[in-house]
């Protein structure tokens, strides 16, 4: 066994009781409902939309998008933009090509879930407002907050090591197994199909490549530097509280409801 394959090891005994929180949280047994699955995707979606922030800052990092160009580690440029190719122009149920983004909203719209909130923010982003200013102006509930400014404050200001391993440790490697949790039971209705698919490739895409690509990437960033393993631990760790806590707050609104 190499020291880095090691290091790996360790991150998944030092995480694995809030990994195990998250995999048998109770709110996947709480969406059996329509108005249920509504809740779940409109707090959800900042959580789908803001992913590929982070996906991006990555790539602006790790590959070289400068002009003019100058070469960058090539093994990294290859992980992150195959990354990029799934979660920006994924294809669609009908095989078109389709942001995952996007193709979250049209989920919602079939489940009959509101977007006003994720479109007016976007827009608001759009327009030139910080994602803070955004969040404010359209009253988004605390942890939805946090959750963003976690994300948004580490693409400010983490190391390459913390930021590698909030994307796969908060993101790639837990996604499936969550979304897992989801589909247990899930209703079978036409209206949740394109949530379903959504869920699945997730499921299979995370699963089988993502994730083992953003092994790689961390081995990568953080070589043999114990100060750099040990920055990833504390960023994957806030980055499984902060899910952890959204999660808890979606389950609470759903309960409210029932």
């Amino acid at each position: 066994m190499t020291l880095m394959s090691s290091f790996l090891i360790q991150i998944e005994k030092e995480l694995s009781q809030q990994k195990n929180y998250l995999k048998t949280h109770p709110l996947y047994e709480s969406l059996t409902s329509k108005k249920a699955i509504q809740v779940f995707m409109e707090n959800h979606v900042f959580a789908v939309w803001d992913f590929m922030s982070l996906v991006k800052t990555l790539q602006h990092r790790l590959t070289s998008v400068e002009i003019p160009w100058t070469p960058k580690n090539p093994k990294n440029c290859r992980l992150i933009n195959e990354i990029v190719l799934g979660e920006e122009s994924d294809l669609d149920p009908q095989g078109i090509p389709c942001s995952h983004y996007s193709l979250y909203l049209d989920a919602m719209k079939d489940v009959g879930a509101e977007t006003e909130k994720i479109v007016s923010l976007v827009s608001l982003v759009k327009q030139g407002y910080s994602v803070k200013q955004a969040t404010a102006s359209i009253n988004l509930p605390s942890p939805v907050c946090q959750f963003l400014n976690f994300t948004f404050d580490n693409i400010s200001m983490a190391s390459n090591p913390e930021l590698v391993a909030i994307f796969l440790y908060g993101r790639e490697d837990i996604i499936p197994e969550l979304f897992l949790g989801i589909l247990q039971d899930f209703p079978q209705a036409d209206q949740y199909q394109k949530l379903i698919y959504y869920l699945e490739r997730h499921i299979k895409v995370d699963g089988e490549q993502h994730s083992k690509l953003g092994q790689e990437m961390m081995i990568e960033i953080c070589g043999d530097s114990p100060q750099n393993w040990n920055n990833a631990v504390s960023a994957a760790k806030k980055a499984l509280q902060v899910r952890a806590e959204l999660w808890d707050f979606i389950h609470k609104e759903i309960n409210n409801i029932e």
